[in-house]
């Protein structure tokens, strides 16, 4: 029996392990600048932002506007942004607590090839050329290629993993800007709304003033006529006197008769003075009139134009809980797309 040296060419271990700590240290690079991508955006969600000035606070030249006390704080804005500051977190802690998983699992297969590269192999194997132990020898050689190429593929296994989890950070990063995005856009929409809502404020407590402005108005002419009817009955009740001293004067008129001349006379410019009063009272009477007609007139106006405001209100109310209703709607059809693109995924994953 003669014996052959064969040689073993050496494993593609040691070439593969090279490629796969540069794969792993430029995957963690990514993961730790996506880890810091995402600790930026929730640092700009915590900073405050400068609000966007209307047109009427540019034109006041930059000047404190008052806002009325009835205006509402902006409480559900950030009750929202602080819900997405907290999913942000969520996500963040579960992709580090990915990467966290791959580098462990990277870091066993590291140690598994290395107890496996530790171990002694003779590159020079004695061959039996008989047929007995010819078989056995190369049963033992497909053994140790075999034991060679399992790391290897376990290795290309955690790189696919790897970069899978890779494009899932990079797609949730993505999705956490576009809903920055809607957010800061929702916010514009919300800043007009109460502007509006204020400037509709305003104009209801002006209205509010003149309507106070014209009841007082409407008081004092009440007082002035009630004034001038109380003048109107002294004046009856002087005339009144002013017959019975008539009627006295028949009686004594043979006795009096120069006193009932002048009674005469005193009467006839009562009568003048009486006709002029009740001319001016019947005036002062309809221009009060007229004027408590136009103050009805107006109020009825100013209480349609409140009721009008105030279904503006309503609808205006209506469409902000139709547009919270569809940003709702849209977040949750964003989560149903990402739940079916990981089953597809999955599903492929299983098929390959």
């Amino acid at each position: 029996t003669h014996t052959a040296k064969v040689r073993v060419p050496p494993p593609l271990v040691a070439r593969s392990r090279k490629s796969f700590s540069l794969d792993l240290l430029l995957c963690n690079r990514n993961a730790t600048r996506q880890i810091q991508h995402n600790k930026m955006s929730e640092r700009r969600l915590h900073e405050p932002k400068i609000p966007m000035l209307s047109k009427a606070e540019r034109s006041q030249g930059g000047r404190s506007v008052r806002r009325p006390a009835s205006v509402p704080s902006k409480k559900p804005s950030t009750i929202d942004l602080l819900a997405k500051e907290e999913e942000y977190k969520r996500i963040n802690a579960e992709l580090e607590a990915k990467t966290a998983e791959l580098v462990r699992q990277a870091e066993q297969v590291m140690s598994d090839q290395n107890e496996v590269l530790s171990k002694p192999i003779s590159f020079h194997l004695d061959v039996d050329i008989e047929d007995e132990d010819e078989e056995e020898d190369f049963r033992n050689v497909n053994m140790l290629e075999s034991s060679v190429r399992k790391p290897t593929a376990k290795i290309r296994f955690l790189k696919a993993k790897l970069c899978v989890m890779q494009e899932e950070l990079n797609r949730l990063a993505y999705e956490c800007n576009k809903k920055d995005d809607a957010n800061s856009s929702l916010s514009t929409n919300i800043k007009g709304i109460e502007e509006d809502r204020t400037r509709l404020q305003k104009t209801t407590n002006i209205q509010q003033t003149q309507i106070e402005k014209h009841r007082t108005l409407a008081e004092e002419s009440n007082r002035k006529c009630d004034g001038l009817q109380q003048e109107v009955t002294a004046l009856q009740k002087e005339i009144e006197g002013l017959k019975r001293a008539q009627k006295q004067a028949a009686t004594n008129h043979s006795a009096v008769e120069v006193r009932l001349n002048r009674a005469l006379e005193e009467v006839e410019r009562s009568k003048t003075q009486l006709s002029k009063i009740k001319q001016m009272s019947k005036d002062t009477a309809d221009q009060a009139h007229k004027k408590i007609e136009t103050l009805k007139a107006e109020n009825k106006k100013l209480e349609k134009q409140k009721a009008e405001l105030i279904v503006g209100f309503k609808k205006q109310l209506k469409l902000i809980d139709i547009l919270k209703r569809q940003k709702m709607h849209f977040e949750a059809a964003k989560m149903l797309s990402f739940t079916e693109e990981e089953f597809m995924k999955a599903l492929d994953w299983g098929k390959s």
